[in-house]
């Protein structure tokens, strides 16, 4: 049984900046996080470092203008960069204009670097290692950039891995991480997204994108409407994959020019 903890920072207001903190969560891995930012404008948090628990270490919802970069994230529970919250209130809410950059997120259960529900992104030159889950998830994501990024070992057993595994780098449509006021809008599914110049290494999938309704008996249906669409591989190197790129669904994408290498199937 995972011991319950607290947020050690919360952040309420615009224009603030989190910065070279140590971050120890003292094996509590539920319920909290390292710092949780909610209905920011101009929102900073880098050169922290987070250790030894925390169910999501660096956490945003609803906030605009972000950058979080060059942070050390070490075993997390869940997640290590989120904008998912660890409460009902705070989870897969909207936020706009993110970076994501340089930083370094290792041991995870589920996602190393997780901008859910966020659009005009980017996720630049991060390094992601031993997550449970794909270690950078759009689910879903709009209008950004997953560029030169390093993702390794996707080693631990995961928890209700969803249809074709887990993988470096994952777009998808996932009808469970929708709220009610974005289930039918464009902003359900993951689009306008190029993916270029990652190393991807040792996982289920190199790349993925696919479509994961709630109730299986709907995958036929929601893998036509809903989508991953208007998406862009290329540069990436991928090795050591069960699968190097996987489509599960997808539409108006180009995959060209990658490299694939000692995967089971390219």
């Amino acid at each position: 049984e995972l011991d319950v903890g607290h947020d050690l920072i919360r952040v309420r207001g615009d224009d603030s900046a989190i910065t070279n903190i140590v971050f120890d969560a003292n094996d509590t891995r539920l319920d909290n996080h390292a710092i949780q930012a909610r209905d920011c404008d101009g929102l900073l948090i880098a050169n922290n470092r987070t250790v030894d628990g925390f169910q999501m270490a660096i956490s945003f919802a609803e906030c605009e203008n972000v950058v979080v970069r060059g942070n050390e994230v070490l075993d997390p529970n869940w997640y290590g960069i989120t904008s998912r919250g660890a409460t009902d209130e705070l989870d897969l809410r909207l936020s706009e204009n993110v970076l994501i950059a340089g930083n370094r997120v290792v041991d995870v259960t589920f996602n190393n670097i997780a901008p859910y529900n966020a659009s005009h992104f980017s996720v630049l030159g991060n390094v992601c290692l031993r997550g449970g889950h794909s270690l950078i998830a759009c689910s879903p994501s709009q209008q950004g950039t997953i560029v030169g990024n390093v993702c390794r070992d996707l080693e631990l057993e995961p928890i209700a891995a969803d249809p074709g595994g887990e993988a470096g780098l994952e777009i998808e449509y996932k009808q469970t991480h929708l709220r009610d006021e974005i289930a039918g809008t464009d902003e359900e599914t993951s689009f306008d997204i190029t993916v270029a110049n990652n190393q991807v290494e040792d996982c289920d999938a190199g790349f993925i994108a696919r479509t994961v309704p709630a109730e299986e008996e709907d995958a036929e249906q929601f893998r036509q409407e809903k989508r991953p669409y208007s998406f862009s591989v290329t540069g990436n190197a991928i090795n050591d994959c069960t699968a190097g790129i996987l489509i599960r669904s997808g539409a108006d994408g180009v995959v060209a020019t990658n490299t694939l290498r000692d995967n089971d199937t390219h």
